[in-house]
């Protein structure tokens, strides 16, 4: 009695947070693919690159799970639970593999960081540590752990002119100098 009241919750629950998932990816790749654009659009001054290798695990977990809920579905023969559940972790597959290609940029309108855009009207502040960059966003102290990013490793041969550009661009639109 207490396994059929929760598969009858369950048949009715998992779709429903499958299909809110599949929606909640596909309006994600869509901002991300706009991003991407304005990548190509661009004049890519200094390259960024990010760490990886936590995305690709999980994309490897992920896939790992994806294939024993597909053998669940056919030894129980729940389809629709494990469907629903194929359908949540097969579409964070697909957005966390897009993650892994997406490209990083200091760029000549602006700083293409992980998955947003730094107008450099927006530009507080940025910290160069070896060669590796990070950047803090808001002028007026709110939000500020929001709108840092984690660090991004750039060329060693452009460390003169990322740091040339940042502060050019830094600079150009504040009203208070340092």
């Amino acid at each position: 009695m207490y396994g059929e009241e929760n598969y009858k919750i369950a048949i009715i629950v998992m779709p429903i947070l499958a299909v809110i998932t599949l929606v909640s990816v596909i309006l994600k790749m869509k901002s991300l693919i706009i991003l991407q654009n304005k990548f190509k659009q661009a004049i890519v001054l200094v390259p960024l690159y990010k760490k990886r290798f936590s995305l690709l695990f999980s994309v490897f977990m992920l896939f790992l799970c994806d294939v024993a809920c597909f053998y669940f579905m056919v030894k129980d023969n729940y389809v629709i639970i494990y469907f629903s559940l194929i359908t949540v972790i097969t579409s964070m597959i697909v957005l966390m593999v897009y993650m892994v290609t997406f490209r990083l940029a200091v760029m000549d309108k602006g700083i293409l960081v992980p998955y947003r855009f730094i107008e450099w009207h927006h530009l507080y502040d940025y910290y160069i540590e070896g060669y590796k960059v990070s950047f803090g966003g808001n002028d007026n102290g709110l939000d500020t752990l929001t709108s840092n990013t984690p660090p991004l490793k750039f060329n060693v041969a452009d460390l003169n002119k990322i740091k040339y550009i940042l502060d050019k661009n830094r600079v150009k639109h504040k009203t208070n100098m340092r």
